[in-house]
């Protein structure tokens, strides 16, 4: 099954210490898409909220880049959906997480993610999905 992992996902599978180090490990394994901001997202954490020095974050970065994994990258008409949406539905924050979900849905891609929240907030959790509902 193709399916894309975010944010959320990437920072628990690179963290050894993290409470959901495994599972996400597992998910990562098994990914066959990422999306571009995910990783640009995962390089700000990294460095900034886990403390981890640039260099070390860029190998890991660079190594998911080359991983074989198909990126998703969103598109000019993406931005405009989700910005056109976004303002209809009154969307404060989240807009990395609409950009996101956006070129999952483009490519008909699943998104795999830690973030309940968004999980509710995309409204298709057959498509988006906690991972910690995943089946093992």
């Amino acid at each position: 099954m193709s399916f894309a992992v975010d944010t959320s996902v990437i920072i628990a599978s690179t963290i050894v210490e993290h409470e959901h180090h495994a599972v996400a490990h597992d998910a990562m394994t098994r990914a066959t898409h990422l999306p571009a901001a995910c990783l640009a997202e995962s390089w700000s954490v990294l460095t900034r909220a886990f403390g981890l020095d640039p260099v070390t974050v860029g190998q890991v970065i660079t190594a998911l880049t080359k991983s074989g994994r198909e990126l998703l990258v969103a598109t000019q008409e993406d931005y405009a959906e989700v910005f056109r949406h976004g303002a209809a539905i009154g969307l404060r924050g989240d807009i990395h997480d609409a950009l996101i979900w956006q070129a999952c849905q483009r490519s008909d891609v699943d998104l795999v993610t830690l973030d309940r929240r968004w999980v509710r907030r995309a409204g298709q959790p057959d498509r988006c999905r906690y991972l910690l509902d995943e089946p093992a």
